[in-house]
Formats: C-alpha cells, sequence, structure tokens
C-alpha cells in the first residue's frame, strides 16, 4: 500500500468521501472551503483508492487539524483507518506540527484515543451528529 499526498480534491477523494459521509452516514455539508487549502491524504491497494484524509493550518486559531478520515466498507476492519491516520500524523509533523487537532464523532472516539488523542471538552453536534474536539501532543513522540 501507499499513500499519496494532494494540493486539492481529487475524484479518488470525492468518491471516498460521499461513499462513507454523504450516502453511509447521511451528512449533507461534506466539502467546504478548507479542501481549497487542506493537504489530502489517499491510501492506494494496487492503484485503488481505499482511505483518505486531511491535514490543514487553521491560521485563525494558530493549529494545525486532521479530518475526514474515511475508509470505504470493505477496508475497514483491517487497520487501514489506523494506518492513514499515522501517516497524516507524521505528515503534520513534517509540516512542523506540535499538536494535531481532530472533531470525532463521539461513536469512535476511543479509536482516536488508542492513538493518543485526549477529549478536549463537550460533546457538541455536526449535522446532528455528536462529536468531540481532541487533541494529541506530537512533541512527545
Amino acid at each position: 500500500m501507499i499513500v499519496k499526498v494532494y494540493d486539492k480534491l481529487t475524484p479518488d477523494i470525492k468518491a471516498i468521501r460521499l461513499q462513507v459521509f454523504v450516502e453511509e452516514q447521511s451528512f449533507v455539508n461534506e466539502f467546504d472551503e478548507i479542501d481549497d487549502r487542506a493537504h489530502h491524504l489517499v491510501m492506494y491497494h494496487d492503484k485503488v483508492a481505499i482511505a483518505t484524509c486531511r491535514v490543514y493550518y487553521d491560521p485563525s486559531e494558530k493549529s494545525w487539524h486532521v479530518g475526514r478520515i474515511a475508509v470505504i466498507q470493505p477496508w475497514r476492519k483491517n487497520r487501514i483507518g489506523t494506518r492513514i491516520l499515522k501517516c497524516a500524523i507524521e505528515y503534520a509533523r513534517g509540516l512542523g506540527a506540535a499538536r494535531l487537532y481532530l472533531s470525532a464523532q463521539v461513536r469512535v472516539q476511543g479509536f482516536y484515543e488508542q492513538l493518543g488523542f485526549t477529549i478536549l471538552g463537550d460533546s457538541y453536534l455536526d449535522e446532528d451528529v455528536p462529536h468531540v474536539l481532541m487533541v494529541k501532543e506530537l512533541s512527545d513522540q
């Protein structure tokens, strides 16, 4: 498996996110202005895109974020989510990030906790789905 990084949305990225977030989870506002300035990671297996996420800097908060972590159905339970997120963490570290934030769906916050993310504050709704802000210090590894 290989991971490629793009500075714009590609058809592979759009297809994965549409399948996972729009078709499976019924999110409406999947694509936003952040996509135009984010670094998009895509994991390929035999030239087929199987996972994606984005890493971006928020200048208003002076912070790095990872998000839109998605793995297509046939590849779940194969630790692909862990692999793409670890790639994103290393990529962000290479860009100079000292900590990395993400907005996690509450139902999968344990996945992020296993990778060293901790909860910051109370849960909130994003498109009627409970989320929680999480952070990981990158300087400790």
